[in-house]
């Protein structure tokens, strides 16, 4: 399967999961889908520059300093809001992750568990639904 036509199943599949997150009574918006990798310069060290998912990586917001699945339009980082209140703990995006799973996606709700503790605890990274290459 080509990166294109892996592209466009992941937004296809995308869809339909935020349509099942307002389906289930919950809204949504969304965070980072496509990171460029285009240099950027700060003003406040000219001398240097770098890339937006490196800048992301130093300051402590991704765990993935080079070109990931953003940069490749395979992932997005959904937030989640239920009764009008954007939720800011893992459990809540459970049924969707398991439900991207099920899809055929890859969940960041599993970074950093291990597999015989799915049942019990959500890793950090619950807003993060990406598609494999």
């Amino acid at each position: 399967m080509t990166l294109s036509t892996r592209q466009r199943h992941f937004t296809k599949v995308l869809g339909q999961l935020l349509i099942h997150m307002y389906e289930q009574g919950d809204e949504a918006t969304l965070g980072d889908v496509w990171r460029s990798n285009d240099r950027l310069m700060c003003p406040h060290a000219p001398e240097k520059s770098h890339t937006y998912q490196e800048l992301l990586a130093y300051n402590g917001r991704s765990k993935v300093s080079g070109e990931g699945p953003h940069y490749m339009r395979l992932a997005a980082d959904i937030l989640l809001w239920t009764g009008g209140v954007l939720v800011t703990v893992g459990e809540p995006y459970r049924p969707y992750g398991e439900w991207w799973e099920h899809q055929g996606g890859k969940w960041g709700g599993r970074f950093g568990v291990k597999p015989a503790d799915y049942s019990e605890r959500v890793g950090w990274d619950p807003s993060h639904f990406e598609w494999p290459l």
